[in-house]
C-alpha cells in the first residue's frame, strides 16, 4: 500500500478582544505537514462583510 497523501488539519474559531478594535471572531485553519520540520502553515480568516472583517480593515488602516 502506498502513503496516505491526506495531510491532518486542525480548524476552529477564535475570539479575540482588541482594546480599539472590539470583537473579533476569526476562524482558522493549521495544516499539518507530513515531512514538514515542526513548522505548521496557520490562516486566520474573517468573514467578508462581518463585524470582525470591519474589524481587521480598521486595524489595518492605523
Amino acid at each position: 500500500m502506498g502513503r496516505s497523501l491526506r495531510t491532518p488539519c486542525t480548524s476552529g474559531t477564535k475570539r479575540l478582544r482588541h482594546p480599539e478594535a472590539g470583537d473579533i471572531e476569526l476562524d482558522y485553519e493549521v495544516l499539518h505537514l507530513p515531512e514538514g520540520n515542526g513548522q505548521r502553515p496557520l490562516t486566520h480568516t474573517a468573514e467578508r462583510g462581518s463585524t470582525s472583517f470591519a474589524a481587521l480593515r480598521l486595524l489595518l488602516s492605523a
